[in-house]
């Protein structure tokens, strides 16, 4: 049995994300953000247009590559030759999972009840300092009611 961890917080985006950075993060959050061999992905890189398209690189061990988001099963990411461990995080991620997703028109970031978690605050910071740092994005909590 599956346990999901509730989280009501609303964030208020400004100025709002792109297209681009809407779809990244969507990409993140499906993203298990393993230990990779980042100097493999820098020569061997998969398209990652989406990440590249936000300016991002490829990151520690592989932590901002989404290319595993696509993947339609569990066996994709054992057959991935970048993954040195499977069931091991990135070492800057808090968890292999972020459950933190903006809605469609990038005004709001929220948590999308992921499974049992942690670090929803500590996903919160990386988001934060990691992305929207980068990106001039500022956040702050709101009692807004969002429709996802």
């Amino acid at each position: 049995m599956s346990r999901y961890t509730k989280c009501d917080r609303v964030f208020k985006l400004t100025p709002s994300l792109t297209k681009e950075q809407v779809e990244y993060l969507s990409a993140f959050s499906r993203e298990r953000h393993c230990l990779r061999n980042e100097e493999y992905l820098s020569q061997n890189l998969p398209n990652e247009k989406v990440r590249a398209e936000v300016g991002l690189p490829v990151g520690k061990d592989g932590m901002y590559c989404v290319y595993g988001s696509q993947f339609v099963n569990f066996s994709e990411h054992m057959s991935d030759e970048a993954v040195i461990d499977l069931n091991r995080k990135a070492r800057e991620c808090p968890e292999l999972y972020c459950s933190w997703l903006s809605t469609e028109d990038g005004n709001y970031l929220y948590w999308i009840d992921g499974e049992m978690s942690r670090c929803v605050e500590d996903w919160l910071i990386f988001i934060e300092s990691h992305f929207f740092s980068v990106w001039g994005i500022k956040m702050k909590e709101s009692n807004e009611k969002i429709k996802v």
